[in-house]
């Protein structure tokens, strides 16, 4: 099984590239704003099958305001980064385009979901990991707090025992003792307004930002050309 994580997450040029420090950022809310063509959709694909190749059974939803846009750009971008061997049928793998479905061949799941006609019941019946969102400056808060309280939901996502082998410390349910795999919402956006809902959670300079949510949410910006 391939892991991207190790190799990404120590590369110096990795770290030092605007795609790279969103990659690494480890705050459970994070968001890669700027221009057309700057690496917003290829860092958050690469980032995303960092988390499914190593823990098996993970799912991650991978969402776009529209249908038309989610297909042709956002998951065009994710299959020119993932390798056609992690879900390979022959080893259990299985790409349903059609169906807005992947299967890796660890177990791990991709769901690809449009949010322009969503109800807050078909969000509500999500079990996943983690949730990546494309174009977030075109979707509600109120529909990016329903996808939040949906992080984590899906249980049945697996830690390798070296990785709790190599950390004892390893983050456990409390109630259950099982071990928890990490789960993020990263939003990719383009600049809006100050008043707009991603500036004022996200942005340094958003008083809101540094008073409430500063400590669970994080921005990289980088421009066209980067």
């Amino acid at each position: 099984m391939l892991d991207f994580s190790y190799k990404l997450l120590t590369d110096p040029k990795t770290q030092r590239c605007a795609q790279g420090e969103f990659i690494n950022i480890t705050k459970r809310h994070s968001c890669f704003s700027g221009g057309y063509g700057n690496g917003k959709s290829y860092a958050a694909s690469i980032k995303a099958l960092i988390l499914l190749t190593p823990f098996p059974k993970y799912r991650v939803a991978i969402c776009r305001y529209s249908a038309t846009d989610l297909r042709r750009s956002t998951m065009s971008t994710f299959f020119k980064v993932c390798p056609p061997e992690l879900y390979d049928s022959r080893n259990g793998g299985n790409r349903a385009d059609s169906m807005g479905y992947l299967k890796l061949i660890n177990g791990s799941e991709v769901f690809w979901m449009h949010l322009d006609d969503a109800d807050e019941g078909t969000v509500r019946g999500l079990e996943v990991n983690s949730v990546v969102i494309d174009q977030a400056e075109e979707i509600s808060e109120n529909m990016y707090d329903h996808l939040k309280a949906r992080l984590g939901r899906w249980e049945v996502s697996e830690v390798p025992a070296h990785f709790l082998e190599a950390d004892p410390s390893w983050p456990r349910n409390p109630e259950t003792w099982k071990p928890l795999t990490p789960s993020y919402l990263m939003i990719l956006c383009n600049p809006d307004s100050e008043l707009h809902w991603i500036y004022r959670r996200f942005h340094p300079d958003s008083i809101e930002h540094q008073e409430k949510f500063g400590k669970n949410y994080e921005m990289v910006q980088a421009s066209s050309t980067e």
